[in-house]
């Protein structure tokens, strides 16, 4: 503006214009370097919509299990609760027979049933349980369901997981057996039909070509998938649904709280923390500015450019006072240790098997009995399966599975339990799988070993409690210690004299 124009200006004008001149300034007046807020929201899930699908979860089944897979793949306390119960069971088994020979009438001869046995074994090796259990396990803990379709071959037996989202459980078969159907409009993604069996891509393209109308085993899109190859699972297998969901979605609203409250400690960390420079503009007796605003803003900037990281500067003519509202702590304990005690607290869960800080030995171990009380679930449920897999090959098979039902921290007693009660005639296959052995390995080994005689060959190294070729090896007697004493006595005296 030239130098008539703010002559003609009136003193009211002139002050408006330097009024907002000023405004301008103090709206940019603070700046800061490395000091911004934290998102909360670390899931891509607010709390809101959380609490809200919790409030009817059958009804909200999706995104359930969507929060679970999220928690799982980003919270450390959620991670470690799945792999906890998921690595608990050993999913130790053996064979029990199903019949008494000759009993009855019953002409089953022993070559018979070892046959059999070997069969059954055969097939349970293939089924590769020990690593299969353990990913079915991790499943349901996570969504509460699983849909399984089988694809065997000379090689081996392979599961494939079918997305949750596009099947339901359909029907209940023996020994609580699930059978699913499955969406086949859904397969219109040519990328997820790639991914299926082959027979699900055979059936597809019958439902594509309007091959399927009349068949009954279609409605509403849903085909119930008969055959013997898909098996379904739930969690709750005692409350059975059409869908199951996370059975520890109960948890989720507590581990947001316990993110949220994390967040809060490390911004007021950060605000505790902050370094405030305070460039005071000098003022007159009536309080006006004794500087042009735009000499002061380049103050402010050429300060704000040579800032360290954590500070902040203002540049104001005002006097500042810090308050606070932040209470003296009166808890050893931190919001955020509060809340994550109430995560373990409500999941059952000992915090000390985790993250150890007081001694309480006695109500950790309570605390693993109860867990294994939990994944004992996982047992009945896989034992019904690994049977109903044998009675597909086997209809009237001599031989079931029986789960020993084992833990990792429980093994070693139950290694000793069993060990113990084979020498009063106990099974001696239930100590095998105690230690480990598959039914095939667990047989096998032993006629192996029986066959080349292995037991001739090999002897146990001479120790305190063994003597090897009937000699007088180990521990000497107590009559010998005597003797020993005696003889130490009377050269001790002799070389007194």
């Amino acid at each position: 503006m030239s130098e008539e124009k703010k002559e003609e200006l009136t003193q009211e004008e002139k002050d408006k214009i330097e009024f907002n001149k000023q405004l301008k300034f103090a709206q940019g007046s603070v700046s800061s370097k490395n000091v911004g807020e934290i998102s909360s929201s670390r899931s891509g899930v607010s709390f809101d919509q959380l609490q809200s699908a919790l409030q009817d979860p059958y009804s909200n089944v999706a995104f359930i299990q969507q929060v679970s897979k999220i928690l799982y793949a980003s919270n450390g306390i959620y991670y470690r609760l799945i792999e906890n119960f998921t690595n608990i069971p050993m999913y130790d088994l053996y064979l029990s027979p199903t019949t008494i020979i000759g009993f009855n009438g019953k002409s089953n001869t022993v070559d018979k049933m070892n046959k059999e046995y070997e069969q059954i074994a055969q097939l349970i090796e293939k089924i590769n349980y020990k690593y299969n259990f353990k990913w079915f396990g991790r499943q349901l803990l996570l969504y509460g369901e699983l849909f399984l379709y089988k694809v065997e071959d000379n090689n081996g037996i392979f599961y494939k997981a079918m997305p949750n989202d596009i099947c339901r459980i359909s029907g209940v078969m023996e020994n609580n057996i699930l059978k699913y159907s499955l969406n086949l409009s859904k397969l219109s993604n040519a990328n997820l039909l790639a991914t299926m069996p082959v027979p699900i891509q055979k059936l597809y393209e019958k439902f594509a070509n309007g091959s399927l109308a009349n068949d009954e085993k279609l409605v509403d899109n849903y085909y119930y998938l008969e055959e013997n190859e898909a098996v379904a699972f739930l969690f709750d297998d005692g409350n059975i649904r059409n869908k199951g969901i996370s059975p520890f979605c109960y948890l989720f609203d507590k581990i947001y709280r316990v993110d949220e409250i994390e967040d809060d400690e490390l911004s007021s960390t950060a605000a505790d923390n902050l370094k405030l420079i305070h460039m005071k503009i000098p003022t007159n007796e009536e309080g006006e500015l004794m500087m042009d605003t735009d000499i002061i803003g380049q103050y402010h900037q050429a300060a704000k450019q040579n800032l360290p990281k954590g500070c902040a500067i203002t540049t104001n003519p005002l006097n500042m006072e810090v308050f606070t509202t932040q209470r003296q702590a009166q808890s050893t304990l931190t919001a955020s240790q509060k809340a994550y005690e109430s995560v373990y607290t409500s999941s059952g869960v000992n915090s000390e098997l985790f993250n150890g800080a007081r001694s309480s030995n006695e109500s950790v171990l309570n605390s693993i009995k109860t867990d294994e009380m939990v994944v004992d679930r996982l047992n009945l449920i896989f034992c019904n399966f690994i049977n109903y897999e044998i009675k597909n090959k086997k209809r009237n098979a001599m031989w079931k599975v029986e789960m020993l039902r084992n833990t990792y921290f429980n093994k070693k007693d139950i290694q000793t339990a069993e060990r113990e009660s084979i020498t009063i005639g106990g099974n001696k296959l239930r100590y095998l799988a105690a230690c480990g052995y598959t039914p095939l390995t667990a047989l096998s080994s032993l006629l192996y070993e029986s066959t080349l005689g292995l037991e001739q060959h090999f002897h146990p190294v001479t120790s305190s409690y063994n003597s090897a070729n009937g000699e007088d090896n180990g521990r000497p007697s107590n009559s010998e210690n005597d003797n020993v004493e005696n003889n130490t006595g009377q050269a001790e005296n002799g070389g007194g004299k």
